[in-house]
Order: structure tokens, then C-alpha cells, then sequence
């Protein structure tokens, strides 16, 4: 089970007003001992987040993971297990969708970890099943014992099964989710006022009042202006054309977010070699991230809440009691395929057979609401 990244924010935590979106967060590594079901992280691996975290309903940021505030909160009295149980940490009632609590686990070179790597004892057809990971925090307890990796194996029936190692395995890679806002700043944080030399520094230009007539070609040069003198609503429409600006002029910080409309850009004019790291974020994407949980009954279809544009169809993550599902027309139950549009308007999803029974749970990119 590969890290179900659509997309990854490295170690970082955004914490903005307004629109919720879950993004898989690169935690860490461990190292996996053997003969214990769950796994004390360090506090130094979740620094700067929160746990609570949560993708349904009214939504909060934070990693997402069951939280409790005590022993007593927990359920279980395994020996060693800290009040959790070794069978179920969570009863349904404090974990809803299971699919939400889910954080991916790889190897070193990214290969998904099977059953059999880590647990001799596992045969059969469940040997091949991958090793997933279900998260905690515990506010009162000790440090480096707050956060913990609990390991399960999902079986050939959907059945969660606790899985304590008899073969330790190191540098797993652990891949969570975490739920940010997001908004756009306002045009009013993007805007300064410009004025004139030093004889005229009480007069300030209102938008467009030197445009290209009053000015001889070349009358304005580069040492005769400061950086950021020039702002969007100083310049006449169409008055900057490619002969004006050197290679290399304009660099992304110089462009305020919304100045450039599609029609300015010729067909093929940005390639992948014109955008720096990090210079298209979420907030371009214009897509908010939304997450459908059903209880299966002889299921061949489900129609989303939202239509899902054809170029996001493939970002679409689909599981059954937390085991991915793939893309494709087989059939049988473990695959599916999209049709952005076609329950009235919304997406559709088909399975290749009917699902008989479990969670299927979908996470996809559709339009910001």
C-alpha cells in the first residue's frame, strides 16, 4: 500500500481561516520491533501539529488519529497494550469511518509493506495483504507515549486484524493525514502607493495616469525606478509587450496572484522548466478535496455529492475496509472505474463487481464549494 499522496506538504502545517482541505503529511520513519501490536512515536516527529484532526462533518484541523484524555477514554485492557485492546483499539462509536484513521506504511525505497514481511505467522492468501497503520494520541500520557502506531493486517474478508511482528523491519516510512485551511489573501494586502522623485513626493498618481504616449521609448530606465514602483494598476491594458522586458525581467515575485488571465498566454507557453519549486500551491488548483463513506450491500455503483473533472479522475482514492482499490474494468470487486459527470451532474463510481458488504470509502478532487 503505497502513500496515497495527492498532495504532500512535506513537514509543514498551514493554519488559515476558511476552506478545509486533508493533504497526506510525510510524518517519518521507524524502525518496527517485534512482539508488540503498536509502536510509541517521538513527540519530535509530530512538532508544530495537533492531534483531532477531522475530514467529515463540521470539519477540524489537525492531524487526523483517535484522540482520548485518558486511560479511561481508551477501550481494551490488553497487557502491555496502555488500556488499548490488542483485537479493536476503537469501538465504532469513537472511531467513525475507519478509512479516515488509516496512515499508509513503506519500506525504505517506497515498496508496500505485505503481511508476510513482518509476521511469519500470516499464511495463506492474507500473507500478501498489506500492513497498515492506525494512528493515536493520548494527552496524559508520558513523553514519546503520546503518539502511537498501531499495526493491523486487513484479511481476505475485510476483517481488521491486530499484528504484533516476529520479524523486525527498519526505516518504515509512516505517511498520515492532516486537515489544513486554506484562503486566499486579500487584494488589499498586495497593493502599495506610488510616488515621484523626491521634488514631488506629495503627489500620488491614481491607477493608469501615465500611460505609454507621455513617455519617449527608453525614457524610463531600470536605476530609474525602485523595486516595486511599478504596480498592476499604474499600467495601461496591453501596455507591456514582449520587446519591453529583458529575459529574465520578470521573476514570480514581481507577479500579483490573478494579474495574468489565460488569453495573455500563448498555446504551450508554460512548460515545466518555467515553474520553480513550490510556485504552484494548492490555492491554484482551484479544486477542494472531498471524502464519501458508504456501508456496502451488493454495491455495483456510488454516485458522488460532486461532478470530478476528467483530469482529476485518476487522483481519486478508493478503499474497502481500508485495502486500495484500483483503477480499471476488471471484473471483480477489486476494481472500479469514474464517470465524472454521470449521476445527474455528479461523479459516479462503477465497481467491476458487486461489493457484498464493508466501508468503502472515496476521497476526490471536485469543484470548491
Amino acid at each position: 500500500m503505497t502513500a496515497p499522496a495527492p498532495l504532500l506538504i512535506g513537514n509543514s502545517q498551514i493554519v488559515l481561516s476558511g476552506k478545509l482541505m486533508a493533504v497526506a503529511l510525510l510524518l517519518g520513519s521507524v524502525n518496527i520491533g517485534t512482539g508488540s501490536a503498536h509502536i510509541n512515536l517521538p513527540d519530535s516527529m509530530f512538532s508544530g501539529h495537533v492531534a483531532g484532526g477531522s475530514s467529515v462533518g463540521s470539519g477540524t484541523a489537525g492531524i487526523i488519529a483517535g484522540s482520548f484524555s485518558s486511560s479511561g477514554a481508551e477501550t481494551g485492557a490488553g497487557s502491555g497494550e496502555g488500556g488499548l485492546g490488542t483485537s479493536d483499539p476503537y469501538p465504532a462509536a469513537d472511531f467513525g469511518a475507519i478509512g479516515n484513521r488509516i496512515v499508509s506504511l513503506a519500506k525504505e525505497d517506497g515498496d508496500e509493506i505485505a503481511l508476510s514481511d513482518v509476521a511469519s505467522y500470516v499464511t495463506g492468501a492474507d500473507a500478501s495483504a498489506p500492513l497498515i497503520g492506525l494512528l493515536s494520541y493520548r494527552s496524559d500520557a508520558s513523553s514519546n507515549q503520546k503518539w502511537r502506531l498501531w499495526l493491523y493486517g486487513v484479511a481476505s474478508d475485510g476483517s481488521y486484524s491486530a499484528i504484533a511482528p516476529d520479524t523486525a523491519l527498519n526505516g518504515v516510512q509512516i505517511v498520515g493525514w492532516e486537515v489544513v485551511e486554506l484562503q486566499s489573501l486579500p487584494a488589499s494586502a498586495l497593493q502599495h502607493t506610488v510616488k515621484i522623485g523626491q521634488s514631488v513626493a506629495s503627489l500620488v498618481l491614481g491607477a493608469n495616469a501615465v500611460d505609454t504616449t507621455e513617455l519617449a521609448d527608453g525614457a524610463v530606465t531600470t536605476d530609474k525606478l525602485d523595486d516595486l514602483a511599478v504596480t498592476g494598476p499604474k499600467l495601461a491594458d496591453n501596455a507591456v509587450t514582449e520587446d519591453k522586458l529583458d529575459t529574465g525581467a520578470v521573476t514570480n515575485a514581481k507577479i500579483a496572484v490573478g494579474t495574468i488571465g489565460g488569453d495573455k498566454l500563448s498555446d504551450s507557453t508554460i512548460t515545466g522548466d518555467k515553474l520553480v519549486n513550490d510556485a504552484v500551491t494548492p490555492l491554484q488548483l482551484d479544486v477542494e478535496w472531498y471524502d464519501k463513506t458508504v456501508t456496502a450491500s451488493s454495491t455495483t455503483t456510488i454516485d458522488l455529492d460532486y461532478p470530478i473533472d476528467n483530469r482529476w479522475l485518476h487522483a481519486a482514492i478508493v478503499d474497502r475496509n481500508g485495502q486500495m482499490l484500483h483503477w480499471g474494468s476488471s471484473a471483480d470487486v477489486s476494481h472500479y472505474t469514474i464517470n465524472g459527470t454521470a449521476a445527474g451532474g455528479n461523479a459516479r463510481v462503477t465497481f467491476g463487481a458487486a461489493i457484498p458488504d464493508g466501508e468503502v470509502n472515496v476521497k476526490y478532487a471536485g469543484p470548491v464549494d
